[in-house]
């Protein structure tokens, strides 16, 4: 009998005990989600413009990777947990819920972001991102991914300011790649800067500017900045290629410029500053 006694109480002991360790693992797991929540809300409540990346499928990896590259701050909507998970581990900005929704886009910042991209898998999801996203913020520059060209018309329709096609656009890259690969080479290093740091930058002029009223010869951007004005969109829109060294620069014009980064960088302090 006192040996009965004694197995109940070891067997009670030894019941209580695992029952102690695993409440402190759940309890501690638990208020460590909450503590890695709580810190990912106020980092990005503090976010002010920023960009909104909708999905981290394949599409939404490289657009933050890229982000990352150029020191872009952003945060990513994605409704998957593990995917959360995983964001939140890397200390990406991220918030757990579905694009479309209004709250959702509102604790992203939508209000003071600068831009979004729409990187749903489908086109109609895109469009209700858009459409929720284009009424929450009038003035919020879109970027959306489309899967087919009456997809992208939609999503024009839709509010999109810049539709991307990945399947189109990677077709015309493999067509210049196996016709022109010299031609490739350097537009690839180009726009990833990589090897040589070369980059292109688009820099708004803006009134009053040094660049205001002159034309590129005379305000000598090459020789001054260093940077190469490879096209001159205008205020009104049109897009000038190879534009003539004599023609006027006017507030609101934007160059698209070939240069380093401090080139790109001195050319920027140029369009901006006083004259």
């Amino acid at each position: 009998r006192a040996f009965t006694v004694v197995m109940v109480l070891v067997g009670v002991g030894v019941a209580m005990w695992f029952l102690r360790n695993l409440v402190e693992v759940v309890v501690g797991e638990e208020m460590r989600n909450l503590w890695g929540r709580w810190k990912m809300e106020r980092k990005v409540g503090a976010m002010d413009g920023h960009f909104i990346i909708c999905g981290y499928g394949r599409i939404g990896r490289e657009v933050a990777t890229e982000f990352v590259r150029f020191k872009v701050p952003f945060v990513v909507i994605e409704r998957d947990p593990d995917v959360v998970r995983e964001l939140r581990e890397a200390g990406v900005p991220v918030v757990q819920g579905d694009a479309t929704d209004d709250g959702v886009l509102e604790s992203a910042g939508v209000g003071r972001a600068k831009g979004l991209v729409a990187a749903a898998s489908s086109d109609a999801e895109n469009v209700f991102i858009i459409l929720s996203a284009r009424s929450l913020s009038p003035d919020l520059f879109i970027v959306a991914r489309s899967e087919t060209e009456m997809g992208q018309k939609k999503l024009l329709k839709a509010g999109a300011d810049r539709v991307i096609t990945p399947y189109a656009i990677g077709g015309r890259r493999i067509a210049v790649a196996a016709l022109r690969p010299t031609v490739f080479e350097f537009l690839d290093t180009v726009m990833r800067g990589d090897e040589v740091r070369w980059n292109l930058e688009e820099v708004e002029i803006r009134p009053g500017s040094e660049l205001e009223g002159r034309s590129l010869r005379d305000a000598d951007v090459r020789g001054r900045t260093g940077a190469v004005v490879l096209a001159v969109k205008t205020a009104s829109g049109q897009l000038l290629t190879n534009p003539s060294p004599d023609r006027p620069l006017g507030a609101g014009d934007t160059l698209i410029a070939l240069g380093t980064f401090e080139q790109l960088k001195k050319l920027g302090e140029e369009a901006r500053s006083k004259s």
